[in-house]
């Protein structure tokens, strides 16, 4: 994929772009991609605390209007694109790119912690798609939504052994092992 002709559109989660989190995209970047990050907020906005940017995020139009900002996003693209979403932005692209009609731009998606997930397991991307799934969650099963998602041809479920926020490091649940490890897999998949 490491041609000059790929953009990585990357949907944040709650939390917003952070400087971590940009420090994080530039190193995983290959180097003659162009990026693109887009985030629930408006502005450049950015939270530290989790209940203070999950109460942002509902005031910012929650998954709704995160969904109409990667729409947006993907029909303007002119560039072959490689997707990559993190919690709520994972959820979001997901249902984004199992409607969108121009997905012949858009080579993969990588998910984690998508797990809004649930409430479209319907829906599918015509597109590959890799999600990795936190080991569980309070609110639903896990291997529930895997079973449910498997059935797509596109979709290909991983089951990690990190908690939902393991690749932030202003999640409660930040894994440095973890983040490393899916580092490592994203900069493989990214660079082949």
């Amino acid at each position: 994929m490491s041609n000059d002709n790929y953009r990585l559109l990357i949907a944040t989660d709650i939390y917003g772009p952070t400087d971590a989190f940009y420090q994080w995209v530039d190193a995983i970047l290959p180097s003659c991609w162009d990026k693109q990050v887009i985030s629930p907020y408006s502005e450049n906005r950015h939270y530290s605390d989790e209940p203070i940017a999950y109460q942002a995020f509902l005031q910012s139009g929650g998954l709704d209007s995160f969904k109409q900002k990667l729409t947006i996003a993907l029909k303007v693209q002119s560039q072959s694109t490689v997707a990559l979403g993190f919690s709520a932005g994972a959820a979001a692209l997901y249902y984004v790119l199992s409607s969108y009609d121009k997905t012949h731009d858009t080579q993969h998606f990588y998910g984690f912690y998508p797990g809004q997930i649930r409430f479209f397991t319907d829906k599918a991307p015509s597109i590959p798609s890799t999600l990795y799934f936190p080991k569980s969650e309070p609110h639903f099963d896990v291997d529930t939504v895997i079973e449910a998602l498997s059935i797509h041809a596109n979709v290909s479920c991983n089951k990690t052994e990190y908690l939902h926020g393991f690749m932030n490091p202003y999640s409660r649940n930040y894994d440095t092992q973890g983040q490393s490890d899916f580092t490592q897999v994203l900069i493989n998949r990214l660079t082949k």
